[in-house]
């Protein structure tokens, strides 16, 4: 058994990690304009297959995840991490030549394969590189490549999209991914590993993070909606497409990202982790109960301010509850209920809601954030003050 224990190069190396997730996730988020209207237009589909192609995606990927964690902690990260980023280059190829909704649906189960390795694979050694005392604020930092994808992928999807030029788009998302490969070889990961690991559901999941998990699972069951429909409903409230909407949701979620981390280092988790259920309250109850466009700008801004303290604060707690040689399969469990609730909720409200009733998601949303914030007081919190490691 082998433990972290952060290089001299540490922030070099923990730079290529973040600048490989950015490209990583920037691949991933074209396609989040495009996958709606490609399932609509030239694919055929309905409504409901429009959900059901962003929730199949998720069910590789947590399938993916217990196994991926395991073989992190038995086997070391280098491989998994770049094997990664290298399955989910052809994947992004192959979008250019699905002839239907069928061989899509393959694809993204191919591709959500892929997502939840590398996914696990980077979070892991982000940990890995950053010392236990900046555990808030380092990942805080690597946590900002995804608000900052999310930002630039829709905007650069829906710009070469043009005039159906799918081709374009998935050209490029190929390219960015090669690139994300690239810097991800040259990282030094750190040699953690469990040599003793047995392959076991009791090796490839973490129970101490199963509380905060299911928290998370619990947040994430309205975004799987929302991210779903705001590609078709943006112009009933105005805009062109949905990339105002997603980029001043990334704009929220780089916010909080500056300064959640430093919040959970100081002064624990109790304080983002509550402010947290009161921004996506805010944000879920400002869709349901207007239209307004400047309204849905708003709202946006606090979704992404509520997830991207959430995804910060929340995974330090998962990480500080745990050995390293436990933090693959730690990620994994809570990687697994991000899945289920994006998929499950994407997969959910795209068999129950129409087009012309889209608020119910945002009420739905708004149930699930109060149960969150019940079982974040109730459990998760005094869970983390008993079993907090911190190493």
């Amino acid at each position: 058994m082998s433990s972290a224990v952060p290089s001299p190069t540490w922030k070099r190396d923990f730079a290529l990690v973040v600048l490989g997730t950015l490209l990583v996730a920037t691949a991933f988020f074209i396609l989040l304009p495009i996958l709606p209207l490609l399932v609509v237009g030239p694919l055929g589909g309905s409504e409901a297959q429009v959900g059901l192609a962003v929730g199949t995606f998720s069910i590789t990927a947590l399938a993916a995840r217990p196994f991926v964690g395991w073989l992190l902690d038995r086997f070391g990260r280098r491989l998994w991490l770049l094997g990664g980023a290298i399955v989910m280059v052809p994947c992004m190829a192959v979008y250019a030549l699905v002839p239907s909704f069928a061989w899509l649906e393959g694809l993204r189960l191919v591709h959500g394969l892929a997502w939840g390795l590398t996914t696990v694979a980077m979070a892991t050694v982000a940990a890995d590189l950053v010392p236990a005392r900046w555990r808030g604020t380092g990942m805080g930092i690597y946590g900002l490549a995804m608000p900052m994808a999310m930002a630039l992928g829709p905007l650069l999807g829906s710009a070469l999209l043009g005039q159906g030029r799918y081709t374009l788009v998935f050209a490029v998302g190929t390219g960015i991914t090669v690139a994300a490969a690239l810097a991800y070889l040259f990282v030094r990961v750190p040699p953690v590993r469990d040599r003793q690991a047995r392959l076991a559901v009791a090796s490839m999941f973490e129970w101490r993070v199963g509380w905060i998990s299911a928290v998370q699972a619990l947040l994430c069951a309205g975004f799987g909606g929302w991210m779903s429909f705001m590609p078709m409903y943006a112009p009933t409230l105005g805009f062109e497409s949905a990339g105002p909407l997603f980029f001043w949701y990334a704009v929220g979620g780089l916010t909080s990202r500056l300064f959640a981390g430093r919040w959970y280092d100081t002064r624990g988790p109790v304080g983002p982790g509550l402010v947290t259920v009161l921004m996506l309250l805010g944000g879920w109850l400002g869709f349901a109960l207007s239209t307004d466009s400047l309204a849905a700008l708003a709202s946006s801004g606090l979704l992404g301010l509520g997830f991207g303290t959430a995804g910060t604060v929340f995974m330090a707690m998962a990480i500080d509850m745990v050995e390293p040689h436990r933090r693959g399969a730690a990620n994994a469990t809570f990687f697994s209920a991000y899945d289920v609730g994006i998929g499950g909720g994407a997969i959910l409200f795209g068999a129950l809601v129409s087009l012309e009733d889209v608020q119910q998601v945002f009420w739905a949303a708004t149930l699930c954030t109060v149960a969150a914030g019940v079982l974040l007081a109730g459990r998760a919190l005094p869970h983390f003050q008993r079993n907090r490691l911190g190493l």
